[in-house]
């Protein structure tokens, strides 16, 4: 499958990749795509890479893990197969929706229980889900490079 470079990084992805947004879908997560088997998500996910798709993109946010957890289990054993991306910033408000989060300390606990579900020691592309407008943008990318470094 042709591979494009990603912008100036080193990454070299598939035109195509592996959204898992819909694969996080619960009934309880305001986002619901209905009802998902996470048999037949780990088998799209495994033969999307057995075909050539190299990357994923998921976020702690779809479903609240859900997604991230199924692609865990779906890329166990594979992971040099496949590039993950994955966010931050977009948390559970404690009333069934939620609120961004940008600050430096949220930000690596949220990368560390991404890591986690994932079953990965890192993820190679970590992205800003959506703006918080109560965090200074450049404390945030402080800690996203703190967090390269």
């Amino acid at each position: 499958m042709e591979k494009r470079r990603l912008g100036k990084s080193n990454l070299r992805i598939t035109k195509v990749e592996i959204g898992t947004a819909p694969i996080g879908s619960t009934p309880e997560w305001k986002v619901y795509w209905g009802p998902q088997d996470e048999k037949v998500a780990i088998k799209a996910i495994q033969t999307a890479i057995d075909i050539g798709v190299n990357w994923i993109d998921t976020a702690p946010f779809y479903g609240w893990g859900r997604a991230e957890q199924i692609a865990g289990k779906a890329i166990r054993g594979r992971r040099d197969e496949v590039h993950v991306f994955t966010k931050c910033g977009t948390i559970p408000d404690g009333t069934g929706g939620w609120v961004e989060d940008l600050k430096p300390e949220s930000m690596r606990k949220q990368l560390e229980e991404s890591l986690q579900r994932l079953g990965t020691d890192r993820v190679d592309l970590y992205q800003f889900h959506d703006p918080d407008p109560r965090t200074p943008i450049e404390e945030s990318w402080r800690e996203m490079q703190h967090l390269i470094d």
